[in-house]
């Protein structure tokens, strides 16, 4: 067997085999990894956005930036390949509404789901760099337009059972803005991968909220906490009006409640209108500018959602380098 190799932060780099060569259970290789990555000391970095790089590959905006998992695999493979290339560890497969309850059928072609995840899963697994880890991506619960959001309970429950059953390391329940509508989804789930919950906020009056005003980052870290048997891991991502300053807030108020490892994926602010296109104002510096505060408001992974590209994933390794020797990718 190699020898184990460790960087300055303290994690574990040897390839994936190695590190599951004495586990026993799936749940159990996958849960000792991650959190391992998380609590060890080193940020683990992950990807950014998906669907507006996909967006510049000629998805039209609305569209379902999953289909393509099928019908262009190869934009999809490329953009997890340029987030690789740029320093991510950690990638989230391409499946954030992958299931017929999150579509309105009357406009989005009949799809086979199924394999629309386990194309997304596999995608992101050809890209993945050695001891790196693949996330399932489920959204929340698409309910405008719908029969009924009891649909999407359902159709979310049946989304994570594909995922596990296309061998993610981990599920990512992210954009999340309801207590109500997740406890509902994990009241009778059973995962046996493990389980990360991430929320989108807004900005108040009152500091970052939920869709509901009466519930902020501490409610949201409460509600992680009581389902802490599966969830590894808080975060916050997407939002709206979120500046770079209030996702550190969230997150210092995650920590006044929970223990949990946090985590932050930020947008790349609201996105402005420029004539015929939408753009993002938050560039790769603001993102560098922002790194050091996120980790010291106690995040230990680090990504981007809408808007973030390649760039600005290497701007936050490029400060992570300045505090320690990070998994180095060949930009």
């Amino acid at each position: 067997m190699p020898q184990r190799r460790s960087n300055s932060w303290g994690v574990n780099t040897e390839p994936a085999g190695a590190w599951k060569a004495d586990r026993t259970t799936a749940i159990g290789v996958a849960m000792t990894s991650l959190v391992h990555a998380l609590r060890c000391g080193q940020i683990l970095l992950m990807d950014g956005a998906m669907g507006t790089e996909l967006m510049k590959a000629g998805l039209t905006p609305g569209s379902s930036s999953e289909s393509w998992n099928l019908s262009k695999p190869d934009a999809v493979r490329r953009v997890h390949a340029e987030y690789v290339t740029h320093g991510a560890r950690c990638l989230l497969a391409n499946t954030l509404l992958a299931r017929p309850t999150a579509h309105d059928s009357s406009t989005t072609p009949k799809l086979d789901w199924a394999r629309v995840i386990k194309a997304g899963v596999e995608l992101a697994r050809r890209e993945c760099p050695p001891g790196g880890f693949v996330l399932g991506s489920v959204g929340p619960p698409v309910t405008t337009g719908r029969p009924s959001a009891c649909d999407e309970v359902a159709g979310i429950r049946w989304q994570l059972t594909q995922l596990q059953e296309a061998g993610v390391d981990g599920i990512l329940l992210e954009t999340q803005t309801s207590l109500a509508a997740l406890g509902e989804v994990l009241a009778d789930s059973k995962p046996t991968v493990p389980l990360l919950l991430s929320f989108a906020f807004r900005t108040t009056s009152s500091g970052p909220m939920l869709a509901d005003l009466n519930e902020g980052p501490e409610e949201a870290a409460k509600f992680a906490e009581r389902w802490s048997g599966a969830v590894i891991a808080l975060g916050v991502n997407c939002g709206r009006e979120m500046s770079l300053k209030a996702v550190c807030d969230v997150l210092r108020r995650y920590r006044r409640t929970t223990k949990l490892p946090l985590f932050a994926r930020p947008n790349a602010g609201t996105p402005e209108r420029r004539g015929d296109a939408w753009c993002y104002p938050v560039a790769p510096q603001d993102i560098a500018d922002a790194t050091c505060e996120m980790v010291n408001a106690g995040a230990t992974m680090l990504g981007g959602c809408c808007g973030t590209t390649p760039l600005h994933i290497a701007a936050m390794l490029e400060v992570l380098g300045r505090r320690a020797s990070a998994w180095s990718p060949s930009i």
